[in-house]
């Protein structure tokens, strides 16, 4: 019946793209005798490294050998090889050390797969497309990296401003690192966030979320916005997009704090995007040996969860790995769904919807593009037959929202 509807009219079409790091989304409004239909379309595309063996070339290392009696001035001779070979190895594995930067971090080429995704998608009729977190550099734990990274942020917002104006689609460029820092700073290191951005046809910014909710390996090198929120300046604020749904807007590790979903509830939002950079082994022990799929139970549950609680729709864009063509290629140097520093994608990218779950779920870690079709009409079907909406709507809720997105019990 979908199907028919789809291919019959075209007409009021209203399309989000989204991009799993590497993931871009497609969805369609079409409206048939007052029913709405979304159309959604998940790609996952791995995101292009270089590889550390382009990196290695030049880099020799050579063993010194002696008589086994030595006169002085052999002995001398072989003390200044050892300065020599030393100084040599001292250079080499600075270059291997910025090599391994270098691997996460080819952010020319990056751009180019997701905007070639973004354009493949708008010549599907796509309105909007998201991106994964991270997805120009991926997560490099170097604070130099992603200085370097958050220097270039600017230019690369202003290119997907004008991508979006110039094929007339809503992009969410994934997430940007972004220097922060206060004036009162001035004397500290810079100050690095991880920022999301919602940007209209037109170029403009409908939206802008500072991720709340750091993943350990950032604490140390990122930002979460300061204190509780006041009334100027809320965490979780939902907002107007031109494709005449409210959206709001959480990233990764956000996931997992149902208070963020409810704030964004609580102001209207029906569509919450989230960006990810979600890898399966990252916990280690002692997680793998009870479970070693346990990343995707928790996405998987989360994303679900988040959609049935709220009667709101998820989509969920994580970051990808190789091919298995690219594995291929890379003759053994990269694994299928892993990435060049050897990291398994966890992968799950998904629109989750209520009653339904998880819709076109991509279980694995590698690159792929589906289309999902979202009728936005079961949210309203949900939250006639759960009311969560109108239970927070009531006078003397037990929950109450504060400003800042911060859920309190009452005293009932």
């Amino acid at each position: 019946m979908v199907n028919v509807l789809l291919e019959s009219i075209r007409k009021n079409q209203i399309q989000i793209a989204m991009e799993h790091t590497n993931a871009l989304q497609i969805v369609q409004k079409d409206t048939f005798e007052g029913v709405e239909t979304i159309m959604a379309t998940i790609a996952i595309a791995a995101s292009s490294s270089v590889r550390l063996q382009s990196q290695l070339v030049g880099l020799t290392f050579m063993r010194i050998t002696t008589p086994a009696d030595p006169t002085q001035e052999e002995t001398e001779l072989r003390a200044d090889k050892v300065i020599e070979k030393q100084n040599m190895l001292e250079k080499n594995l600075d270059r291997l050390q910025k090599a391994s930067h270098e691997m996460s971090l080819d952010v020319e080429g990056n751009y180019s797969k997701a905007e070639s995704f973004i354009r493949s998608a708008a010549a599907q009729g796509a309105q909007l497309a998201v991106l994964p977190e991270y997805h120009l550099q991926g997560w490099v734990g170097s604070r130099e990296a992603l200085l370097g990274s958050a220097r270039r942020s600017p230019e690369f917002l202003a290119r997907y401003r004008a991508l979006a104006r110039e094929l007339g689609v809503c992009i969410v460029p994934g997430t940007l690192l972004e220097d922060v820092s206060a004036p009162s700073d001035a004397h500290d290191e810079p100050a690095l966030a991880n920022v999301a951005y919602f940007l209209g046809p037109d170029g403009a910014v409908c939206g802008r979320y500072q991720k709340r909710n750091l993943w350990h390996p950032e604490k140390p090198l990122l930002r979460a916005p300061s204190g509780d929120g006041d009334g100027a300046t809320p965490h979780h604020i939902a907002f107007d997009t031109p494709l005449g749904v409210r959206a709001g807007m959480l990233v990764c590790w956000d996931l997992s704090f149902p208070e963020a979903f409810r704030a964004l509830a609580a102001d209207g939002a029906r569509l919450v995007v989230v960006p990810s950079f979600w890898v399966a082994r990252d916990v280690g022990e002692p997680v793998n040996p009870v479970n070693r799929h346990a990343e995707r139970l928790f996405l998987d549950t989360m994303c679900v969860a988040r959609a049935f609680e709220n009667s709101c729709a998820v989509v969920y864009v994580n970051c990808g790995g190789a091919t298995a063509a690219e594995a291929e290629t890379a003759a053994g140097t990269v694994r299928e769904g892993h990435d060049a520093e050897g990291r398994e994608h966890a992968g799950v990218s998904q629109a989750a919807m209520p009653m339904v779950g998880a819709v076109a779920r991509i279980g694995h870690g590698a690159e792929e593009m589906r289309v999902v079709e979202l009728d936005l009409g079961l949210l309203e079907v949900a939250e006639k037959a759960y009311k969560p909406r109108d239970d927070m709507e009531r006078r003397g809720w037990k929950y109450e929202a504060d400003v800042s997105g911060i859920w309190r019990t009452q005293d009932l």
